[in-house]
């Protein structure tokens, strides 16, 4: 049975949300890169920097795309806060570079 699973295959919107802060404390500890899409239709791709009770600290990957849009030699937008409730988390990936591909939430 998976943790918070009640044994008939629900989750409460409390455990699902304490599952998705263990995973992107797992991220984070091992720096590995992610991707997913925001309730508002956003995608995100690049780090987890930290991660605290109610949200995840993201870290953009590089983009020359962004750089040339803000006319600077930035390459990305600074780290921003990100409450758990924005993230779509069955759109959340992983890269494992073992095997050279996105592997998707929960594993």
């Amino acid at each position: 049975m998976a943790a918070g699973d009640r044994g008939d295959g629900h989750v409460t919107p409390t455990q699902e949300l304490a599952r998705l802060r263990e995973y992107l404390l797992r991220r984070c500890d091992d720096l590995d890169r992610v991707a997913f899409d925001f309730v508002a239709g956003d995608h995100f791709e690049g780090w987890i920097v930290e991660v605290g009770q109610s949200h995840a600290v993201i870290g953009w990957a590089p983009s020359p795309f962004y750089a040339q849009a803000q006319g600077t030699e930035e390459m990305s937008p600074p780290d921003e806060p990100v409450p758990f409730e924005a993230i779509l988390s069955r759109s959340l990936a992983r890269y494992d570079t073992q095997l050279s591909r996105w592997v998707e939430f929960p594993e």
